[in-house]
């Protein structure tokens, strides 16, 4: 019978990764300078190390911390077009999820491991990571969970007294090898390898509470931090990083602060599964069972939590550790509420006829889920959605059609796509790699520009600028249609394009209206990179 309901756990574990996989799979916009990125590995063989992309005023060297992660997408990309991105990302969840059922196990009724409806909340939860087609910081999210694994496997050792140390260190030599070789390719992959070291604090500091030695953390680290120096940038990737973590985007949606009492809908699993945690905690500090708080785990949920409140982007974290360090917690408080509850009811039962209505209502519960991810999979194929309303798809069809060459003055949110289109027929103002290239200054500049804020126009007098792409739903269209300098030869539904008015007008080839561009697969767009 175990083996039963172990098939039914992981068919519906699956089937419903699959499904929101599917169903979330528009086009990241850093997706696009990431496939540039590997495409120019390729080619080169090489790291760029200065930018080729911009015509506005770039950082001296560009430090890609995610260099790795654009040679990944783009090999599968070459190798497997729309699917086997997609693919990748059902794998990276699906392997969190298995890591952290693989972690909760042990702290299972043996009985009963199979627990779908918890880890229906932690997909949901996790999935925010997990929206579009697939994200560099994917990467984070599966070592982060690795490394809590291996963590909670050496803690498990007792590594803790003096008599026991030999012993204990030992048997926690077989996992240690495991952090260095991780962070080689973490490093190189993205710069959320700091989470790790964070990860190895915390369990340093919450094992010196639980009156543990956290000396083995602290060993982990010293071996662990020289590692990131493996990268194309030696030592100024480190000043980089620093940058990196300590700046401000008050611009970018992920960066701003989480309300917990918004209405956002994305955000709902993290809420449940928020409350999960206060009421398994909660149950245990107040249960008349003397209670011995893991302070690892206690921080860990802390910290977490007040990174996701501090930042939208950071929630994963939290559903990763609520997913881990809840657990058991929760199902305690759920097995005091049916054992006071439940057994009352089933007692109007004989005892074959309750096993009989446990196993009907479990196996429906399984079979839905598993039929509902099988409809949904095949309701949503597998295809990379690049959306009109998100992309001017057609707009930058019609720029290369025509032959449009020069600087492409355009929003940030429009750039990573522009370039891996256009390059090397056009160069752009700004793009998604943001603080990797450009100075604050000139992202600032094109912000003013795109949204009509104060000196707006000073992008136009400061910078060359042979084409403009401006989306018709902004202000900044409504106005620039009114320079005497500037004329319109392009627009859609949702952009425009201007030239100089001094550019002789021609017959302009218009892109084919019975494509749709944005259901073209992307990587047939690639160009060759000079």
């Amino acid at each position: 019978m175990k083996i039963f309901w172990k098939i039914l756990f992981f068919t519906a574990i699956f089937a419903l990764i699959y499904a929101l996989c599917a169903m979330n799979n528009g086009a990241d916009r850093d997706l696009w300078h990431r496939l540039a990125v590997g495409q120019t590995f390729w080619q080169t063989g090489t790291i760029l190390k200065h930018d080729i992309f911009a015509y506005t005023p770039v950082k001296y060297l560009w430090v890609d911390h995610e260099w790795g992660s654009g040679v990944i997408f783009y090999s599968i990309a070459r190798l497997a077009g729309d699917y086997g991105l997609i693919f990748l990302k059902i794998f990276l969840l699906l392997t969190v999820i298995l890591t952290i059922y693989a972690i909760n196990k042990p702290k299972s009724n043996k009985n009963d491991s199979f627990k779908i409806g918890f880890y229906t909340f932690s997909i949901f939860a996790i999935l925010v990571g997990f929206q579009s087609t697939v994200r560099s910081q994917v990467f984070t999210y599966l070592f982060f969970t690795l490394w809590i694994y291996l963590l909670e496997k050496i803690r498990t050792k007792n590594f803790s007294s003096p008599s026991n140390e030999k012993t204990s260190l030992k048997q926690t030599l077989k996992y240690i090898w495991f952090f260095p070789v991780t962070m080689l390719l973490w490093a190189n992959l993205h710069g959320g390898f700091i989470a790790g070291f964070g990860l190895l604090g915390i369990y340093a500091i919450g094992e010196y509470l639980n009156k543990k030695n956290p000396i083995i953390y602290l060993a982990i680290i010293a071996i662990s931090l020289p590692v990131t120096l493996i990268n194309p940038y030696g030592l100024k990737f480190w000043d980089y990083m620093i940058t990196a973590i300590t700046m401000p985007r008050p611009y970018i949606t992920e960066w701003k602060p989480l309300n917990l009492f918004a209405p956002l809908i994305e955000f709902i699993a993290f809420k449940l599964l928020l409350l999960i945690t206060l009421l398994g905690w909660g149950y245990k500090i107040l249960s008349k069972n003397k209670f011995k708080i893991d302070w690892t785990g206690a921080i860990l949920l802390a910290v977490t939590l007040y990174l996701s409140i501090r930042h939208q982007r950071h929630v994963v974290f939290f559903a990763i550790s609520a997913s881990i360090f809840s657990y058991q917690y929760f199902y305690e408080f759920i097995d005091a509420i049916c054992k006071k509850y439940t057994d009352k009811l089933l007692n109007f039962f004989s005892l074959k006829n309750q096993k009989l209505i446990l196993f009907t209502t479990k196996s429906l519960v399984f079979i839905n889920i598993i039929a509902l991810g099988i409809y949904m999979g095949i309701k949503n194929p597998l295809i990379v959605k690049v959306n009109d309303a998100e992309y001017p798809t057609k707009a930058v069809e019609f720029i290369k059609i025509n032959n449009l060459k020069g600087n492409l003055l355009l929003s940030f949110n429009w750039g990573s796509y522009a370039l891996w289109k256009l390059h090397p027929q056009c160069k752009v103002s700004i793009d998604g790699r943001y603080e990797e290239t450009y100075p604050d200054h000139v992202y600032k500049e094109v912000t003013d520009f795109i949204f009509l804020n104060k000196d707006w126009n000073s992008v136009l007098k400061k910078y060359h600028n042979d084409i403009v792409l401006l989306p018709t739903d902004k202000d900044i269209y409504t106005e620039f249609k009114k320079l005497k300098n500037w004329k319109m030869i392009y627009k859609d539904k949702y952009s425009a394009i201007f030239i100089p008015a001094s550019v002789k007008s021609e017959k302009w080839k218009m892109p084919d209206k019975n494509i749709n561009y944005s259901k073209t697969k992307f990587c047939t767009y690639s160009a060759k990179f000079t």
